[in-house]
Parts: structure tokens; C-alpha cells; sequence
């Protein structure tokens, strides 16, 4: 049911709208340069077709755990990159976090990187750039998602971390400049198919919604492999209940259990869609 996820995610918007659809034929793959990471458990010389980005350890599983079971489960060789350990979250420490990470990426069946840039301090500068662009030339995904780089909601919704903000930007310049072939000239020249946001904003029409109705268990997992941050409340919800009745009411919208909201530049105005026939 899942195998054509990846090409829908990637196909043009309605009316014309957006980039080509996806190719998933990976490029002969070169060991490059690596930024030195916390955590990898990525397979050496092995590219993804998927690629998703986080400013901390819990931010894919978090907003999109139920989409890259899907991908997974498609078939899709999916990788999550973290660029800081979230060690300045109020629950948990560096190392805790890490050995979560780990646990979160084993439970999704994906593979993953933790990388050390100060969580509180992520830059959207030319360095963390470049460092995004040898990971997308090392890794050659054809579909990147990251979080929404223009969100502006209140304080309490983390959507609108600075870290996040900063991450969406880095990663939508990096998969500009990953196709100029004399910049970083040792590393061969990629061109990402699509870029997805997720942590879709509550105030616009998202562009493609996804049911994940079926993958409600996966999700969970995901998400409570991050156990040291299962003690952050609003009110009398946790965040558990939060994040599913965030996918629950995008579904409610969409006729179905479980969705999760997704955003593209290209793309923004077009009807929301939901993946079907998948």
C-alpha cells in the first residue's frame, strides 16, 4: 500500500505546481567528509532515498513518526539527522538523549545521526550550510523534509523554537547550493527532488496531509523511546496525548483517524490532499 509514498511526497503540486516527481535511481555514492557526530548509525557507503532533519533528537518522531513508518514500510531507506543532542531541554541529559535517539531510530526501523551543534545556538551560517551540503552529497536522498522555517505561533508551541526556524533554513539553502558542482567541487553535485516541511503551521492550509491512521503503534513507539521527554505537560495533557490528538484533528478534517500536515514553498496555496492508494 505504501511502496509509491516517497514519489507522491515528491510530485508536482496541483495545477501545475512544484518540482518533478521523485526519482528514487541513487547516484553512485563517494565517501565525502563528515561533520563529527555524536551518534551514527548509518550504514557506511550506503545512500537514502529519504532524509529527514531535526534541530533536536525528538523533533522528526515527534511531528512526523507516523510518515516515516509509512516510508519505511514502503520500502524507502529512511535516515534521521539531528544537528544538536537537545542537551538544554529541561528533562534529560546528552548522553540520556542519545541512547533515546538510538532507541527511537531502532524502533522506526530507520537509520540515524546525532550531531553537536549547541542546542539553543543552531545557525542558519554559511558553516552549518556546508556541513548540510556534504551530508546530502554523502547521502544523495532524493526526498528532505525539515521543520517549517517560517513558523511565528506563541511561546508554548515549539514549533516556533528558534533551533527549529534555524534548521529549516540551513536545510533549504544547503539543498540550493548541493547542486552547484564548483562549490565544495571534491564532493560530486546533488539535486534533491523535493523538499517537505513538516511542523506545519495551525494558521495555513497545509499542502499534503498523510494518513497514518495505520501506524498509530509505530508512532507511539517513537515517541516514547524519547522517555525522558514524556514529563513535559501542558496542563493536564502530556505530551503523548498532545502530539496524537494534533494528528487526530488533522485527520478529523481529512475523514480519517490519524494524519499528519505537511508544507512546500512551491506549493502553498494549492488544496490540502491526502495521500490515498498509496
Amino acid at each position: 500500500m505504501w511502496n509509491g509514498l516517497a514519489d507522491k511526497l515528491a510530485a508536482p503540486a496541483p495545477d501545475g505546481q512544484g518540482a518533478a516527481r521523485a526519482c528514487l535511481i541513487r547516484a553512485p555514492h563517494t565517501k565525502v567528509w563528515r561533520m563529527e557526530a555524536a551518534l551514527d548509525t548509518f550504514p557506511p557507503d550506503e545512500p537514502c532515498s529519504v532524509l529527514c532533519f531535526g534541530a533536536h533528537p525528538d523533533d522528526v518522531e515527534m511531528a512526523m513518526g507516523g510518515t516515516v513508518a509509512a516510508l519505511v514500510a514502503g520500502g524507502s531507506k529512511v535516515g534521521i539527522v539531528d544537528l544538536t543532542r537537545g542537551e538544554l531541554g529541561t528533562y534529560g541529559d546528552a548522553p540520556t538523549r542519545l541512547g533515546e535517539a538510538e532507541n527511537a531510530a531502532r524502533a522506526l526501523g530507520v537509520a540515524r545521526r546525532v550531531y553537536s551543534h549547541p542546542d539553543g545556538g543552531v545557525q542558519d551560517d554559511l558553516k552549518t550550510r556546508h556541513q548540510i551540503v556534504g551530508l546530502l552529497r554523502e547521502l544523495r536522498p532524493s526526498l528532505v523534509f525539515a521543520p517549517w522555517p517560517h513558523a511565528r505561533t506563541g511561546a508554548l508551541d515549539g514549533r516556533a523554537n528558534v533551533d527549529h526556524i534555524a534548521c529549516g533554513l540551513a536545510v533549504r539553502e544547503a539543498t540550493k547550493l548541493a547542486r552547484m558542482r564548483k562549490l565544495m567541487a571534491e564532493l560530486p553535485s546533488h539535486s534533491v527532488r523535493r523538499l517537505v516541511y513538516y511542523m506545519a503551521p495551525d494558521t495555513q492550509q497545509p499542502s499534503y496531509c498523510v494518513d497514518v491512521s495505520q501506524f498509530r503503534e509505530q508512532i507511539e513507539a517513537g515517541i516514547k523511546a524519547h522517555a525522558s521527554q514524556l514529563e513535559i505537560r501542558r496542563g493536564e495533557r502530556s505530551v503523548l496525548e498532545l502530539l496524537m490528538m494534533l494528528r487526530e484533528e488533522v485527520g478529523l478534517r481529512l475523514g480519517v483517524q490519524l494524519a499528519e500536515a505537511f508544507m512546500v514553498e512551491d506549493a502553498l496555496f494549492g488544496p490540502a490532499r491526502i495521500l490515498e492508494e498509496i
